[in-house]
């Protein structure tokens, strides 16, 4: 488990259980994304990841098989709104490791 402490009384906290279940309203973009060779693994110790999006790259930390954090708009406002459901580039990172969509040059 991980903690970011922002501020004195916001923390955010991710475990695997986060990564369960994918939230209904990111499925399909997770889908696209995580199959989308939009993925590069930058370093493996730590493992640094960076997504190649439309909008601008995130990085990405993981630790095992989660992400621990994104670098997007959309983390930083879960993180905000204490929903510790991360992003949808965390659960495309997954889908990503799973079916070798990335590139590595680590």
């Amino acid at each position: 488990m991980m903690s970011l402490g922002l501020k004195d009384s916001l923390s955010y906290k991710i475990d695997e259980q986060t990564y369960k279940e994918i939230p209904d309203k990111w499925e399909k973009r997770v889908k696209e994304e995580g199959l989308s060779n939009k993925f590069i693994l930058i370093s493996k110790e730590p493992e640094l990841w960076v997504f190649l999006g439309e909008h601008g790259d995130h990085l990405l930390l993981s630790k095992d098989d989660s992400a621990m954090y994104c670098s997007c708009k959309g983390f930083r406002m879960e993180i905000e709104k204490k929903t510790n459901k991360g992003c949808s580039h965390i659960y495309a990172l997954k889908i990503a490791k799973k079916y070798n969509k990335f590139r590595d040059i680590s």
